[in-house]
């Protein structure tokens, strides 16, 4: 009969020999239970091998990722708990029934990094495995250890957890040889692991605690040391009904009459049960009316201390009830006090050794010894910590340190608001590392030394001056891509400003053309030293000015770094570093080194003056030893601008020796800025930070400005400058009138805006001043000019012709009203009405738009004399029919209930409210794409305006902010949605039953990014879904998305011959099928992802049905769309996909199906599907 036992033994080591004297630990314990250590702890642990016998055969509850520890490894984590728990530590050591349930714990938790694979049912009953024989490999000299068992009539079978019996029994020595050195370093390899932290499984101890009483105090501090201690705003109830403790193991002692108490203890006589109710019990104790509790629960303090009770309660076995008042108060009270008020015993809790999980234990074991109780306190499990920030917490820390540390360590300040910051609680950096937050620190100090951004200054191109403007930038801006700006002259003229307000236009050109609006402001570096450009290598959308640096003392080889913007990088050696430039980044140098006396013989009306005189004008401004090449280096490099006290000089970079033309001033205007730029100048040195009320049109202005010489090389109007009389002292003032320019295409950001969110779009942008990205609403693009009806949309040019009123205003020839199909055929015919777009004719009739933008109504708008609705009852149903939740026969309903006396006409009803929401849609949409707005309201869509609006959405709308992230799509086609046809079109399947074709469409083709499910893409279907519409589709997105390599469509093995074949698709590496399509694909398919491991590897986790879903949401379009014209429904179909995307960014994904729409099944094979073989039928 094999039994199993607890030993411990003592090992001599002398001359090689070991001898070891083991004796048996298993006996049944006493009924009595000591506190002390040396009755609660035994002679040794237990031993490895008995551990080990009982993982196998499952006397140890173990999990399975410890169900193959080695000896060694068990040896280390009990010398870990004999340390652990205060215990000697080794084979001598101590052992205590705290240890071997923490062991037990121990092996019954996952082991640290564990991941379970697949999820298995637990059962109650598991079968034993059938291998019991052990095999210790990392012991040395197993096969010469044979231990032979003492046999003890008082030995039990099973070893008792609570095991504290000290019995002496005899042991049998046996020897084992081995060397001293080996032992000495198996030892010595041992001990490096002796205390290896452990994670225990929260829901083991829970499991544990709900089942079993915590044996002592001390037990009960360990099962709750894993738990949470809370307070709780409202009491509950205890109950308890199997299992209880006794008051008995509650670590009380007897109060003092000297001690000041905060927690104490008070064990009352026991009640009968008809004494009291438990309901009204709870309900006088979560009222804190304390003194209305019944016989000797009542409790009534007179000096009215602040303090909870917590009743506990059990029922003795004569039906008596013996209760337990745990009083916390919120100052410590005198117990001398306390005891003139309560009639039972007082007592405190004993904490001993655990004092600082005492509390939290003792509520612990307070909870498993009552019977009922109301409590208010609670221990329960952790909360789970998240590994990583919020990120948001993250950036309040580091704004934080940026505004409230100190900016330098003198009387070392910066260590210690880092200590005391990082120990506070409630700082936004508490807990946070010091070694971090110095390093902020010290990177701020460092900064205080370079140049910083400025993206506050608030003089604008539009508050320049108009010669300078038109004279001096339009010449010089086409090229100032490629090339810098040196200027020169006399001070107090506004070099400095125009410098400033040039390179903030610049700056957020480049940003607004790389669609970086999101991460930067527009900003520019200024400062007199090139040592102060090295803080930060220089970027793009960054300009930098060099404002009175000494030009001539700066050395030669520093300013042709500095001055030549073609090359890729650029450097100047600085200390220690050198300052960076990069190619395109304008960079602007600023001084007043010139000979005033070299022009002194121009006469009025000169236009050009020589070379050589220029170069005498601008020759202090070269350091001395500069040889002529030097100088011919530097003006190759850059343009040059130079005021003087008789005119402005301008030179383009370049080598030629041409004349330098000049300009003269005119009525004695010297300055580079206007009125208005110097008003904004006073208002900035007087220390006023926030920006003018125009700031953002005159912003927009001047990037139209930039865009329109910049990109097109096309000069606009000059400016209006009229001379105007002051009426009373008839003084002069001149006044200066900017002309309109053409919108660019680009909205720049309203930086001071607070509730904006990113659009899906790269034409209207988010605020940038914030750290976070918020995300409230909408932004809808403040509108830079308003011109009443059409003479918005006449061209600039048309003003400056003189016009005759007497003479017949012109008539173009008549417009013809041409319909498209759905195939993309067309046909015309003379109704002569203008549609969307176009510009209506002098005689036709109609209601003629006036307004510029949705922001130019007020509350409402009106589609005829009679009829309007208001704003917010057209953004209603718009978002609504975006729902697909309602219709306009819906809309007539409801309003004949409501207004009948107005609704006579259903059909003329329905008709106005469809065009009235088309019209709200098109003063929404059409100003950003830039479509005219003189149309009639309520006609037809013109196929220019639509394939406007088409062009407008693809390239500015669906890409999203960082094209670098895309990496694949999914594309499919859809016919449930369809475009009504003027005429019948040849379907597949069965013909219809009156034997006419059916008048729609193909349905809608659209790609999808599986990640976000942002459409990318979306093309009407002329034909059946085919290779040419993949082809399109793929031949419009792949020039956006640089790093995009897979393709997946339901079909793509049909199309992957084409792709071969063609270089333009060269950039997909990875044409695949979707998961759930890839099924009807044999083995063979090379686009098979199930059989093909490169396609399995390259799209795992990809949602392959992306596009599926989409369409599960876009079908339900069907009943709102497919019954409008061609031209409606194409345009609210990219409006759609438009709103959709933003919902998407927003995270709004709601009404996405997860699962897509299971439609018929397919009707027609794979291309790479094997045919049935079919056996043909014997004759008869």
């Amino acid at each position: 009969m094999k039994r199993t036992a607890h030993v411990a033994g003592i090992a001599n080591i002398e001359n090689g020999i070991i001898s070891l004297q083991l004796k048996n630990l298993s006996v049944q314990p006493s009924s009595a239970t000591s506190s002390s250590p040396s009755a609660s702890c035994s002679q040794g642990p237990p031993p490895v091998e008995d551990v080990l016998t009982k993982i196998q055969d499952g006397t140890y509850t173990t999990h399975e990722s410890k169900r193959d520890l080695t000896g060694r490894q068990i040896f280390n984590h009990l010398c870990y708990l004999q340390n652990r728990h205060g215990l000697q530590v080794g084979l001598k050591g101590e052992w205590s029934p705290t240890a071997e349930i923490a062991l037990c714990l121990w092996l019954s938790s996952p082991m640290k990094g564990f991941r379970q694979k697949t999820v298995e049912t637990t059962l109650a009953i598991t079968d034993m495995p059938a291998a019991t024989t052990l095999a210790i490999a990392d012991t040395p000299d197993t096969e010469n250890l044979a231990v032979k068992e003492t046999k003890d009539t008082t030995t039990s079978a099973i070893a008792d957890n609570n095991n504290n019996n000290n019995t002496n029994d005899d042991g049998t020595v046996k020897k084992l040889k081995a060397s001293n050195a080996q032992l000495k370093a198996e030892f010595e390899e041992t001990s490096k692991d002796l205390f290896l932290a452990n994670e225990f499984s929260h829901q083991l101890v829970m499991s544990m605690s709900s089942t079993m009483p915590p044996s002592d105090f001390t037990q009960a501090c360990l099962l709750a040391a894993p738990l949470d201690f809370r307070t709780l705003d409202v009491p509950v109830i205890h109950s308890r009904t199997s299992e209880l403790g006794s008051f008995d193991r509650l670590p009380l002692k007897p109060a003092t009459h000297s001690t000041s108490l905060k927690s104490v203890v008070e064990l009352v006589e026991p009640m009968s049960a008809g004494d009291f109710d438990f309901g009204h019990l709870y309900h006088l104790i979560s009222t804190a009316k304390y003194e209305d509790l019944p016989g000797p629960l009542s409790v009534n303090f007179a000096n009215g201390m602040k303090f909870k009770m917590q009743l506990v309660g059990q029922q003795s076995p004569d039906g008596r009830w013996v209760f337990c008042k745990h009083f916390i108060f919120e100052d410590k009270i005198p117990a001398r006090l306390l005891k003139t008020s309560l009639a039972g015993d007082l007592h405190i809790i004993n904490y001993g050794a655990n004092f600082r999980s005492g509390l939290k234990g003792f509520q612990y074991l307070l909870e498993h010894v009552a019977q009922w109780g109301v409590m208010w306190f609670q221990t329960q499990l952790k909360e789970p910590k998240t590994k990583t920030k919020d990120t948001s917490d993250l950036q309040k820390g580091f704004d934080f340190i940026r505004s409230s540390g100190p900016r330098s360590n003198m009387h070392n300040r910066q260590t210690e608001w880092t200590e005391v910051e990082i120990h506070r609680e409630g700082s936004p950096i508490f807990g946070w590392s010091a070694g971090l937050v110095k390093e902020s620190l010290r990177g701020y100090a460092n900064s205080n030394v370079f140049a910083d951004c400025t993206s506050n200054f608030f003089v604008t191109l539009h508050d320049l001056q108009g010669w300078f403007l038109h004279d001096v930038l339009v010449p010089l801006l086409p090229t100032m891509k490629s090339k810098t700006l040196v200027m020169m002259g006399l001070a107090e003229k506004g070099k400095t400003p125009a410098a400033q307000a040039l390179a903030l236009a610049i700056s957020e050109y480049w940003i607004l053309v790389d669609n970086m609006a999101w991460d930067v402001k527009p900003s520019f570096r200024l400062c007199s030293s090139l040592d102060q450009l090295r803080g930060e290598p220089g970027k793009k959308h960054v300009p930098d000015i060099l404002d009175d640096p000494d030009m001539n003392v700066i050395p030669m080889p520093k300013l042709k770094a500095f001055l030549d913007a073609s090359l890729e990088e650029s450097f100047t050696v600085e200390r220690w570093t050198t300052s960076k430039f990069v190619r395109n980044q304008l960079r602007i140098l600023c001084d007043n080194k010139i000979n005033e006396d070299a022009d002194k013989w121009i006469s009025p009306g000169q236009a050009t003056i020589s070379h050589e005189v220029f170069l005498d004008i601008i020759a202090p401004a070269f350091p001395e030893k500069s040889s002529s090449q030097d100088k011919m280096a530097l003006l190759k490099r850059s343009h040059w601008v130079v005021n003087t006290n008789r005119a402005c000089y301008i030179r383009k970079a370049g080598t030629g020796t041409n004349p330098v033309p000049l300009i003269q001033y005119e009525d004695g205007v010297m300055d580079f800025i206007a009125d208005s730029g110097k008003a904004l100048l006073d208002r900035m040195k007087s220390g006023d930070k926030s920006p003018p009320s125009d700031w953002l049109e005159k912003r927009q202005w001047s990037h139209d400005f930039v865009s329109m010489v910049l990109e097109k090389g096309r000069a606009p109007e000059r400016t209006t400058v009229t001379i105007e009389k002051c009426l009373f002292d008839k003084t002069k003032r001149r006044v200066e009138r900017k002309p309109d320019l053409p919108f660019s295409g680009r909205v720049v950001v309203d930086l001071e805006s607070t509730d904006l969110v990113a659009p899906g779009n790269g034409t209207e942008h988010p605020a940038v001043s914030r750290a976070t990205k918020p995300a409230t609403a909408p932004w809808t693009p403040v509108p830079v000019k308003k011109e009443p009806g059409v003479f918005a949309s006449l061209s600039m040019a048309s003003g400056s012709a003189p016009i005759d009123l007497d003479t017949p205003s012109p008539r173009p020839a008549q417009a013809k009203r041409r319909r498209v199909h759905c195939d993309g055929s067309a046909s015309e015919d003379d109704d002569g009405l203008p549609r969307v777009g176009e510009a209506p004719e002098d005689d036709c009739e109609g209601k003629l738009n006036t307004l510029q933008s949705i922001a130019d109504a007020s509350e409402a708008i009106f589609v005829n004399v009679k009829l309007g609705f208001t704003l917010k009852y057209l953004h209603y149903h718009s978002l609504l029919e975006f729902r697909a939740f309602t219709s306009t026969k819906a809309c007539l309903d409801v309003y004949s209930q409501v207004y009948s006396s107005h609704s006579g006409d259903g059909g003329h009803f329905r008709a106005m409210h469809a065009a009235a929401v088309m019209y709200y849609l098109a003063l929404n949409e059409f100003p950003a794409a830039d479509i005219l707005m003189n149309f009639l309201i309520g006609q037809e869509l013109s196929p220019s305006s639509l394939q406007t609006y088409d062009e407008f959405i693809h390239e500015k709308i669906f890409p999203p902010m960082k094209k670098n992230n895309i990496y694949e799509v999914v594309m499919d086609g859809n016919a449930k949605v369809h475009v009504k046809c003027a005429g019948d079109k040849q379907h597949p399947g069965k013909p219809r039953a009156n034997g006419k074709k059916k008048p729609y469409g193909y349905g809608w083709f659209m790609a999808v990014h599986p990640g976000t499910q942002r459409i990318l893409a979306v093309s009407c279907l002329n034909k059946p879904e085919g290779n040419d519409v993949v082809d399109d589709v793929l031949t419009r997105i792949l020039p956006k998305y640089k790093n995009m390599n897979g393709v997946i469509i339901d079909r793509v093995c049909s199309f992957l011959p084409r792709a071969k074949s063609q270089a333009k698709f060269k950039q997909i590496k990875y044409w695949s099928v979707d998961f759930f399509h890839a099924h009807g694909h044999n083995a063979s398919c090379p686009c098979n992802p199930h059989h093909i491991p490169r396609l399995a590897r390259r799209f795992k986790g990809i949602n392959t049905s992306a596009a599926e879903q989409v369409f599960a949401w876009f079908r339900n379009y069907a009943r709102v769309l497919n019954e409008t014209t061609a031209m409606r429904h194409s345009f609210k179909v990219l409006y759609f996909c438009k709103l959709h995307n933003t919902a998407m960014q927003k995270d709004g994904s709601s009404y996405l199906s997860q699962y897509p729409h299971k439609g018929k099944r397919r009707s027609v094979s794979y291309s790479c599907t094997p045919r049935k073989v079919l056996k043909k039928p014997s004759g008869k």
